[in-house]
């Protein structure tokens, strides 16, 4: 939803400001789900998946068994 593909100018580049600005602060306090795919400890990093949360998180919704 962030395009910063062109460098506006002018009042293109206010309205960008703006909508950026909007997104990023609607976010801001946002839970974000992930799952850790990995960790490799000599660089002490991790790699995580948004989108497998998001498909796990939907099928929960979606498919779990009511009470």
């Amino acid at each position: 939803m962030i395009n910063l593909s062109r460098s506006p100018s002018g009042q293109d580049y206010a309205d960008l400001m703006l909508r950026q600005n909007k997104i990023l602060g609607n976010m801001l306090g946002a839970d974000i789900d992930f799952v850790v795919r990995g960790i490799d400890s000599k660089t002490r990093s991790v790699v995580a998946s948004r989108r497998e949360a998001m498909m796990r998180k939907r099928q929960i919704f979606y498919f779990d068994l009511d009470a």
